[in-house]
């Protein structure tokens, strides 16, 4: 019998009220982010049954937690790695790619996600991401990726007119989850969800910080700060051509402001993976799990009687 490939799964954050780029909205209001680790560990563990694949958990942080929540980690066997951030509370993420893990694949997750089922990876690929929304339209990519010396992936942005850092929106991913097809799609990933093969790992850290760096301080557009998602796809495609997009549902985006997506959710029948409540009420869909599971880790890990 084949031996089934091990995921690290690794969180990257800081006990602390909120960083540049973070989103504190609707249902995640009231549950701070070691809760919502505590949360993404319980319904993956509760809903993975390492059927394809084996898996353990990391934390990488940068400002120390306290006795008692370093004491719920060992318990629960989490692997936590205290580092220096040359960035403050930015980049941290980079860190999830760099760490020495023993694994064959790494899983680079955001906090505020439930396992709902066992993702379906295709361990054939070195890389795999779910889709966000192009900031950028295509002459300014070409650009950026010019001025971070990358090459400029194929792919039309979606993107309307002149793009800028704060266009935030999610043009790719709904035509992905409406249209079941990536094709011309530019791949500008979401940071919740990205797996990649241990043996590039290191050198797709790397890059990452490098081109963050470069994209940062590029002259012609303003990026007021170090923000990673914006270069996690176009490093992808520096690094491997084996790179993918994941299957819906495995980075399942909940954003209340944005119609299209709340009514895909609704509606959506197909297998879900992860659930990624950027913004989500308690009152849609996933919202009942989520207040479940804050209910369920208040009590069982953080002595909570409510």
């Amino acid at each position: 019998m084949d031996k089934l490939p091990h995921i690290a799964i690794i969180y990257t954050f800081n006990d602390i009220k909120g960083f540049p780029g973070g989103q504190r909205g609707g249902i995640k209001s009231f549950i701070d982010y070691f809760e919502q680790f505590l949360i993404s560990y319980e319904s993956i563990n509760d809903n993975w049954k390492g059927e394809t694949f084996t898996y353990e958990f990391h934390i990488i942080h940068s400002i120390k937690f306290s006795s008692e929540k370093y004491k719920i980690l060992e318990e629960l066997g989490v692997k936590s790695h205290f580092i220096k951030n040359s960035f403050g509370n930015t980049m941290m993420r980079s860190n999830a790619f760099l760490i020495d893990i023993d694994c064959d694949f790494r899983l680079a997750i955001d906090n505020d996600l439930i396992g709902v089922t066992e993702p379906d990876f295709d361990f054939s690929m070195d890389i795999q991401g779910g889709f966000g929304g192009c900031k950028w339209n295509r002459k300014q990519w070409e650009d950026l990726c010019e001025w971070m010396n990358l090459p400029c992936p194929e792919g039309t942005p979606l993107i309307n007119g002149t793009g800028s850092f704060s266009s935030w929106n999610s043009n790719e991913y709904i035509r992905y989850i409406t249209t079941k097809s990536d094709k011309g799609l530019f791949p500008y990933w979401n940071a919740g969800v990205l797996l990649i093969r241990n043996s590039i790992s290191k050198y797709y850290g790397a890059l990452l910080v490098s081109a963050c760096l470069k994209y940062f301080k590029q002259p012609q557009y303003e990026t007021p700060f170090c923000f990673v998602q914006d270069c996690l796809g176009v490093v992808a495609n520096a690094v491997t051509d084996k790179w993918s997009t994941l299957p819906i549902g495995t980075n399942m985006l909940c954003l209340y402001n944005q119609p299209e997506v709340v009514e895909f959710n609704k509606n959506y029948k197909g297998k879900v993976s992860l659930v990624h409540y950027i913004m989500l009420n308690k009152n849609q869909r996933f919202g009942p799990m989520i207040v479940e599971y804050h209910n369920k880790i208040r009590k069982k890990y953080l002595n909570h009687k409510d």
